[in-house]
């Protein structure tokens, strides 16, 4: 017959030991927390409604400007204490900036580890705040540049963005963009949410512009790292929708490479990866599209514009595209959409090294009723639009004769008419395609296509 074997004793008194020290260790926290919430509640709490004072001095300490507070009430939102703030103001350069009357503050228990009031929840309820850029480009808000700060003992922004969620509700945005001299865009009905996250923090904004303008704005994002000394280093990710949008009236605000017209939605994706790689792609439904390539030239309309459009920047080059790309120039509409890339290679300088192109249908009547919209004289690649636009009264006398050649050449190819469409066109080069402003043939091309 087999005994059992029995668990020795001092085996058994250790685990209870174990056991005890547990209960103990628990108890004695608990009788902790619950002391800090007692005198939290009963005591501390009440002390700082009655001292708003005190409570706009820590304010400026923390944000790094002067914080004035003209009503305080304090309470409890469930488990965490709550500040009601009436007429917050803040100043700058010793004027008003900012002014909120209604200001919800649900404080975060890590305050009393930090030392500093950090906020699990802040509601700003029908605020005005004036947005902006400088002249030297540098966005602002309230007036206060939003750029490192340190320097003068605070940032504000830092600080801000520290909290864990930011909501605001019913706001009128102003957005006063100097460095182009446009005039005020008034933003009403604001709906504005900010989440801090352990590692990517999302953000999120509807208004309503100026009838005129569009129905509806919407913006969206995460950020992950954002550089106000250097933007390019941001890692994150924008959406931008825009409802019923009139190209028009956008532009006094939005930078177009062409003066543009049209009318209709548009959503827009925006991502970098904080090493100068930054993907664009936009969905379009415009009608009514008309833009000038050039003063000189005839404008470039479209009836409908529909499908989306690419652009990819990296350090080895730059590329643009289509997908699914439907033209419709009221005669002789292509019955399916377009799909198209350019890739363009570069050195480090800037120098084009090569490219590849491709198209997944090229209508011929279509192109020549297009290139009857292109400037007189083209010359340089894509990236030298802007320099070509300095040096133009330079370069003026010696494309003269080329310019007075590119109307003739147009007129031969609109003579030629050319018929049919180009399917599964591919055209890679090695090289450069343009020397001095000329067009040259690459040192090395291959060209496939069907007929």
């Amino acid at each position: 017959m087999i005994e059992p074997v029995r668990e020795p004793v001092r085996g058994k008194s250790l685990r209870r030991r174990l056991a005890r020290a547990f209960v103990w260790v628990f108890l004695a926290i608990c009788l902790v927390c619950g002391g800090i919430f007692a005198v939290t509640r009963f005591w501390w709490f009440p002390w700082l409604g009655e001292n708003r004072e005190w409570v706009a001095a820590q304010l400026s300490q923390s944000v790094g400007i002067p914080v004035g507070i003209e009503r305080l009430e304090a309470d409890w939102r469930r488990l965490r204490p709550r500040l009601r703030l009436g007429g917050l103001t803040m100043h700058v350069g010793g004027r008003e900036a900012l002014r909120l009357e209604q200001v919800d503050a649900t404080l975060a228990w890590s305050s009393l580890l930090h030392g500093v009031p950090y906020f699990h929840r802040l509601e700003i309820t029908a605020p005005g705040i004036v947005l902006g850029r400088d002249e030297d480009g540098v966005l602002t808000v309230a007036g206060l540049r939003i750029e490192s700060r340190a320097e003068e003992g605070g940032d504000p922004f830092a600080w801000l963005f520290g909290q864990s969620r930011i909501t605001i509700s019913d706001a009128t945005l102003v957005w006063v963009d100097k460095s182009r001299d446009a005039p005020p865009l008034f933003l009403t009905h604001a709906q504005f949410s900010f989440e801090r996250g352990l590692m990517w923090h999302s953000f999120e904004l509807k208004a309503t512009p100026p009838a005129e303008v569009a129905e509806a704005i919407h913006l969206s994002g995460e950020v992950k790292h954002y550089d106000t000394a250097s933007p390019t280093a941001t890692i994150g990710r924008l959406q931008v929708m825009l409802d019923h949008a009139d190209l028009g009236s956008l532009a006094p605000w939005v930078d177009y490479p062409y003066p543009s017209q049209g009318r209709g939605t548009v959503r827009l994706w925006v991502d970098s990866d904080g090493s100068g790689t930054v993907d664009a792609r936009a969905d379009v439904s415009l009608e009514g599209v008309e833009t000038v390539l050039a003063p000189e030239a005839p404008p470039l309309r479209f009836n409908r514009l529909l499908g989306r459009v690419q652009w990819q920047h990296t350090a080895d080059g730059d590329a643009f595209g289509a997908q699914d790309l439907w033209l419709d120039t009221g005669e002789d509409a292509p019955a399916e959409p377009i799909t198209f890339s350019l890739a363009l290679r570069r050195e480090s300088d800037g120098t084009l090294t090569g490219g590849t192109f491709s198209a997944s249908l090229l209508d011929l009547p279509m192109l020549v009723r297009l290139s009857a919209s292109l400037p007189p004289g083209v010359s340089g690649d894509v990236s030298d639009v802007g320099d070509a636009r300095n040096n133009a009264d330079e370069d003026a006398g010696e494309n003269a004769d080329a310019n007075a050649q590119q109307p003739e050449a147009k007129t031969a190819v609109a003579a030629f008419a050319p018929k049919g469409r180009v399917r599964a066109l591919a055209f890679n080069w090695e090289g450069s395609l343009v020397e001095q402003g000329k067009p040259i043939v690459p040192r090395e091309w291959s060209l496939k296509a069907d007929f």
